[in-house]
């Protein structure tokens, strides 16, 4: 076939493509007579032209590109520009430093301060911060002049916990006096000091929003020079946030303070509580070794040590206490009664401080439940506290972290603002709490007095627990080569406790008879006994020079250790301070 019969078939396809894609021209012939030659020296076959001719059918044309290409450009042209970031744009309203307090339960949470760069932080600081950005009350961390109290760990909870921090304001950044002669700018005295607070100012007019803080009260008077006569009460920074937070945290006030405050620094003092049931506690033993406590002491055997942080382990403990329902106990009426009410009766320690170390006071409630329990003298306080007859820290458990709270937080010249609608839908929220929590512990107390009055057991069963708890205790002692102070000998106890195998008696009973036996009553610890080796005969840790050789060392040989000999450099070497300015800052408290 020859190359003009193959044109003919498919010349209009080929002309039909090029007048849509060039322009009019003697191209367009030209081109054909190229494809002519092809076909008539057989290097172009009619397949592949008609695969050419598809393939540019199928693509598109330089006008249709051209058209796509201005498509693009118009929509270029109307999209929004693009947001500045926040953290770094000019913040256009007044900010003030404030104080807030709140509270939190701490149950849930890793802890109060946030692991910054962590995904899985799940801290307390997270989420109010979390709620301070989206209440746009700041813009960022870096740049709100933030400081906290206290930094409760893991489980433990706060009623009083206090940060400064810089917030966004009602009042206007240009409002002026209205007594001012010519207007004067307002100064932070001149601004509201809690959620009541009123000030009548002068004020430049307000950009329209979809939503306006109700500031507005009376005529709004213009002055002819712009500026408009209002009544303006500052932002309810505790309904704000407590509308964004989760139940488990509640912002109670607020107040404002001057630039140099430091929730941290500018604290005189800290108030913790620790929750526990009375059991069979001795609470006369436990008074007089927790008042040891009082005075300036070195702590470093009664916390957690981290020397890449700390060198001075002493503090000052302004009072410590233990509470009971009516009030501080203080005499030794009741030591000794064994009946319910005292059994489960919930009392707490109430320690004040300057300032507390890592794990404070849940090491000095650990050595008071061993007082407490006879296991050791209340002298074992003084003991702990004297480093140079001990510089080595016994091994001992922490008591758990649940039951301790950050109660309180003095400071001189700041007096906390709080609003009745706050106040009162928090009490509501106690309240609710409360009531579930003790009809809880109601149901549980139900089950347990059941079981003491309907449950029967044999004389032979109570016997041979008893034969085989004393036979465990006896092996214990062997092998520790020791004896449980306050414990008398079992066998003699025994002898008068011996009931006749068919006998049958209700459990309460029977647990009265265990509890002769072998002075041990059910308990949160389990059935599983252990015994106590004395604090003063335990392996001791590495002293506090040990532990910042170790860090020298390791570092100097195989650069292991290399992040915390920085942190130790950073915190210890460069910002420690002189003997002279040690004394001056306790002096001040």
């Amino acid at each position: 076939m020859s190359a003009q019969d193959v044109l003919e078939r498919i010349g209009l396809a080929i002309h039909s493509e090029h007048t849509q894609a060039t322009h009019k021209s003697g191209a367009e012939s030209d081109a054909i007579a190229v494809i002519r030659r092809l076909l008539d020296t057989d290097v172009l076959k009619e397949s592949q032209l008609r695969e050419a001719i598809e393939f540019v059918r199928n693509t598109p044309s330089a006008a249709k590109k051209d058209e796509k290409v201005a498509v693009a450009n118009d929509a270029m042209a109307t999209k929004k520009p693009e947001q500045p970031n926040r953290d770094n744009a000019t913040f256009p309203y007044r900010t003030r430093h404030m104080a807030l307090r709140f509270q939190y339960d701490g149950a849930n949470y890793s802890g109060y301060a946030q692991n910054v760069g962590s995904d899985s932080d799940e801290s307390v600081e997270r989420v109010l911060f979390a709620a301070l950005k989206k209440t746009c009350l700041i813009q960022s961390r870096d740049t709100c002049q933030y400081s906290r109290c206290g930094r409760t760990d893991r489980g433990v909870s706060a009623f009083a916990q206090v940060i400064g921090i810089q917030l966004k304001s009602a009042i206007p950044l240009h409002a002026k006096k209205i007594d001012g002669g010519e207007g004067q700018e307002v100064s932070e005295l001149d601004l509201p000091r809690n959620s009541t607070d009123q000030v009548t100012l002068l004020v430049p007019p307000k950009l329209k929003h979809k939503k306006k803080h109700k500031e507005t009260k009376g005529d709004g008077t213009d002055t002819g020079d712009g500026l408009s006569r209002k009544t303006l009460t500052e932002l309810p920074y505790a309904k704000m946030l407590n509308n964004v937070l989760p139940p488990t945290i509640r912002v109670l006030g607020w107040c404002p303070v001057t630039p140099e405050f430091s929730a941290r620094f500018s604290a005189t003092n800290r108030t913790y509580r620790y929750y526990f049931t009375q059991r069979h506690l001795n609470l006369s033993r436990m008074r007089d070794a927790i008042q040891l406590l009082v005075g300036r002491h070195d702590f470093r055997n009664l916390c957690k040590m981290d020397v890449a942080k700390i060198y001075n382990f002493e503090r000052l403990i302004h009072s410590a206490r233990i509470m009971i329902p009516d009030g501080e106990y203080i005499n030794d009426m009741e030591v000794g009664d064994k009946n319910v009410n005292t059994f489960r009766r919930t009392c707490y320690f109430e320690i004040v401080g300057q300032a507390f170390l890592w794990h404070q006071i849940r090491c000095i409630v650990a050595v008071l439940f061993m007082v407490g329990e006879e296991l050791e003298s209340p002298r074992v306080i003084s003991d702990l506290l004297d480093i140079n007859k001990n510089p080595g820290k016994p091994s001992y458990n922490m008591a758990p972290e649940l039951p301790l709270v950050l109660h309180g937080c003095g400071y001189q010249n700041v007096t906390f603002g709080f609003s009745v609608k706050n106040l009162w839908a928090m009490s509501c929220d106690f309240e609710r709490q409360w009531e579930e929590q003790s009809l809880a512990s109601e149901r549980i107390l139900g089950a347990i007095s059941s079981l003491a009055m309907e449950a029967q057991v044999t004389g032979g069963d109570i016997n041979s627990f008893i034969t085989l708890t004393m036979d465990q205790r006896r092996k214990k002692e062997k092998r520790l080569k020791t004896k449980p102070p306050g414990k008398q000998s079992s066998s003699t106890r025994m002898d008068a406790n011996v009931l006749s195998d068919k006998t049958v008696i209700p459990w309460g009973e029977a647990l009265s008879r265990i509890e002769s036996a072998l002075c041990i009553r059910p308990s949160p610890s389990g059935p599983k006994e252990i015994l106590h080796v004395p604090l003063m005969e335990r392996s001791r840790g590495t002293t506090y020079e040990e532990k910042v050789q170790s860090i020298i060392d390791s570092s100097a040989t195989d650069g292991s250790n290399t992040r915390k000999k920085e942190r130790y450099e950073e915190n210890i070497i460069r910002k420690r301070k002189s003997p002279e300015e040690d004394e001056d800052f306790y002096h001040r408290m």
